[in-house]
Order: C-alpha cells, then sequence, then structure tokens
C-alpha cells in the first residue's frame, strides 16, 4: 500500500483535468500520452482500456472526445482507488468507470463482443528480465506478475466487437511476439509506428493498431522523433502534449 501523504494532484493542461498521483506509486510516462494521442475515439465509442493504472489513458481520451463511454480495468486496488477518485474530482463519472478487476479473468468484469476499442500500456518485462521492484505496485506496472503480453491481447480480443481495434504501445524487442499474440487472436495488425528518443537513435518503442477479423495489410508510418535535444522536446511531441 501507498503512503497517502505522497499523493499530489497534476494539471493534465486538457481543459481544466487534474488527475491524483502518488510518489510512492506508479506515476503516468511518456507512453501514456503517446498511446492516448495515437487512439482516435470517435463519437459513441464504447472503450476499455486494459490495466488502466492512475486513470490516465482514460482521462486523456474523454479530453479527445467527450462522447465516449470508457471502462478503465485495473487489478491493484489502491490504484483504482486513486483512479476513481481522479474521475470524481473531474466529474467524469458519467463517462468513465474503473473497475477492479483481473484481466486474465476478463470475462468476470466486461461482456465478450462489447468494445469498439480497446487501449493497452501493458508491463514490458518479463519476470527473471532484471532486477523486479520491492514496491508491489511498481513491480506490477512493469513486470509481468499478474498478466503476460499474450493475456492482455487475449483479453482485449474477447471484448472487442467484429472490426474493433486495440491500440497498444510497447517495446520494439517485444515487436515480433506481439504480432504473433495478435494474429493468434484474429487481431490483424494495420497501422504501426515506431517511437525514437532522438532523430538519429533506433527505436525503442513503438505504437500499433490491430482490428478482430481485420485484413493482413499494414501502413508504416514515419517514426515518432521525441527529442530534438537532451531535455528538448521536438515540435511533434509539444503537440502531443497540448492535445492536438
Amino acid at each position: 500500500m501507498f503512503n497517502p501523504a505522497g499523493e499530489r494532484i497534476d494539471d493534465l493542461c486538457r481543459g481544466g483535468l487534474r488527475i491524483i498521483q502518488n510518489s510512492t506509486a506508479p506515476r503516468f510516462s511518456l507512453d501514456a500520452v503517446l498511446l492516448a494521442d495515437f487512439t482516435p475515439p470517435r463519437h459513441n465509442t464504447i472503450i476499455i482500456d486494459l490495466g488502466c493504472g492512475t486513470g490516465i489513458i482514460p482521462l486523456l481520451l474523454w479530453a479527445k472526445n467527450p462522447n465516449i463511454h470508457i471502462q478503465g480495468i485495473e487489478l491493484m486496488p489502491d490504484m483504482v482507488d486513486m483512479a476513481r477518485r481522479s474521475v470524481a474530482m473531474n466529474r467524469l463519472e458519467q463517462y468513465i468507470d474503473i473497475v477492479q478487476g483481473d484481466i486474465r479473468r476478463i470475462s468476470e468484469k466486461a461482456g465478450k463482443s462489447t468494445a469498439d476499442i480497446v487501449t493497452c500500456n501493458p508491463p514490458y518485462y518479463q519476470p527473471g528480465r532484471g532486477k523486479i521492484s520491492t514496491n508491489a505496485l511498481t513491480a506490477a506496472a512493469r513486470c509481468e506478475i499478474h498478466g503476460t503480453l499474450a493475456d492482455f491481447i487475449h483479453a482485449a480480443a474477447f471484448v472487442l466487437k467484429p472490426l474493433g481495434c486495440l491500440y497498444m504501445i510497447h517495446r520494439c524487442a517485444r515487436f515480433t511476439e506481439t504480432i504473433i499474440a495478435l494474429q493468434t487472436n484474429a487481431l490483424e495488425p494495420f497501422l504501426l509506428r515506431q517511437v525514437q528518443p532522438f532523430a538519429n537513435a533506433e527505436a525503442n518503442l513503438f505504437l500499433i493498431a490491430a482490428m478482430k477479423g481485420g485484413v493482413r495489410q499494414m501502413r508504416i508510418l514515419p517514426p515518432l522523433v521525441v527529442y530534438e535535444a537532451p531535455g528538448v522536446y521536438t515540435q511533434e511531441m509539444c503537440e502531443v502534449y497540448k492535445g492536438r
């Protein structure tokens, strides 16, 4: 359990939206902002965010289009409580519902073929690959302790409607594994964008969209470059943070 004294309220610079975060728990990062920017929520869509953590992606998606309903599913009770309080603080209970649940038992929390869009920023690291944090919340957010990449993709396939879309971000080192897991679950990738820290650096992250029952055809977008110099965002990243 985190220390309540470590809580703070941060401004999301999106129409007055704010979020509660805690210095002793996982806080949202660039990855979540990139995924929300990559996801195009249409009017009247039903979105499920798997492993919603602080609730950052539901909040950012609502800011892009308030005519949607979003369900965030999160396993860790402390994170669920914090995300729910952020939703209430912004008076968005009508649009965003945060539920406590295990994505490995997705049918207990969400119906089959009910979502138009699924978003997912899953844990990046497999057990045994590096040191696991002694902080249970941080360990759960970063390492596949409570669900593998395949588990998250399987859950997405379960809740998506036919022709519904999954939008996800992950490490480039696990790209091949991601493609295999997507196609195993009848999710066809159709859009890919790599993320590079600098223009002359290798990509370290990728954003991918896959359609349930889609055709085998994929567009590859130009890479997104984060920094033009150390500590200085590119113009595109500035636009991403402003909520273009």
